[in-house]
């Protein structure tokens, strides 16, 4: 009977280290963002930024480029205003 219950106790031991080991595999593939200890952005999207501060850097593509500000303007609207010349 005592080599039955240690039997049993290595099993739910195994138990015990398999599931270990699953969380640890499923933390690593939901947050590819860290390994060994270093952080790493993939640049899918703004999420891993500090959102804190600023930010003066745009991601298009997957790239971290430098923002491009634009202003769209009505030709035709701005000449009517104008009037003629």
């Amino acid at each position: 009977m005592v080599d039955i219950e240690a039997l049993k106790d290595m099993v739910l031991n195994l138990y015990y280290l398999m599931s270990q080991e699953r969380l640890k595999n499923d933390a690593n593939a939901s947050d590819p963002s860290t390994k060994k200890g270093i952080f790493v952005d993939p640049f899918f999207d703004d999420d891993m930024r500090d959102q804190g501060i600023s930010q003066t850097g745009a991601i298009v593509d997957k790239c971290l480029t430098l923002p491009v500000h634009s202003e769209v303007r009505d030709l035709a609207k701005d000449q009517r205003d104008a009037g003629p010349t």
